[in-house]
């Protein structure tokens, strides 16, 4: 800590988990976690899995929690609420938010503010994704009609060979396949999983994927 700025604000990870699963627990559910320990040097990633499984278009999704904590000045600190899906039971997750902030861990109004109403946001987050609201949403979203993905793709954030795979992909299937929004999903993470991208290879990136091609649709 002797080389960070006077104004850094360290954040105590353990008052932060215990915030979470008081949370968790008040709402009667039980919950798994996860960690992804430090690599290449960035922070640490800490997953909470609730049990209560809820369906979009008969595929499993499951209310999570994701948090990244750095006090050396690494990486800001990150929590999401939301769900995660596992797509055709081979391990590739991809998630939408629910609620999701992102804090540099510098003091002042902002700070103050996370860690003041942080235990009533998660709160809030967690009881609409338990709520089954979250699946009739979702599968509202994920019917919409796709004319074309290379708009959607090029927002996307992707490498250039992974545009050109995906889009690859949903040529090759069936138009039945690919009309809506529903089928980009399921060819956008099949084709991430081919190319190697596992739960743990970029923890956001994977939780946050649907929210992102939702923006990138609009």
């Amino acid at each position: 800590m002797s080389n960070l700025s006077q104004r850094f604000h360290a954040v105590d990870t353990r008052a932060l988990t215990d915030t979470i699963e008081a949370v968790i627990g008040a709402q009667g559910v039980g919950f798994q976690t996860k960690y992804l320990p430090r690599r290449n040097g960035q922070a640490a990633w800490l997953q909470y899995t609730l049990d209560a499984d809820q369906r979009i278009f008969g595929d499993q999704i499951k209310p999570r929690v994701l948090l990244k904590n750095a006090n050396n000045g690494t990486s800001a600190l990150h929590l999401a609420v939301g769900f995660l899906r596992l797509v055709c039971s081979n391990g590739m997750m991809a998630g939408q938010s629910v609620y999701r902030d992102r804090v540099v861990h510098i003091k002042g109004p902002r700070m103050d503010d996370f860690l003041e109403n942080v235990a009533d946001r998660v709160a809030a987050a967690l009881e609409f994704s338990l709520s089954g609201q979250m699946g009739i949403q979702l599968e509202a979203q994920l019917a919409r009609p796709v004319a074309s993905v290379i708009p959607i793709v090029e927002r996307l954030e992707l490498s250039r060979s992974a545009e050109e795979a995906v889009i690859s992909a949903w040529q090759l299937r069936r138009p039945e396949d690919t009309a809506t929004l529903w089928g980009f999903w399921n060819v956008l993470n099949e084709t991430l999983r081919r190319r190697g991208r596992s739960e743990w290879a970029d923890a956001e990136r994977n939780f946050t994927m649907l929210d992102r091609v939702l923006e990138a649709a609009a």
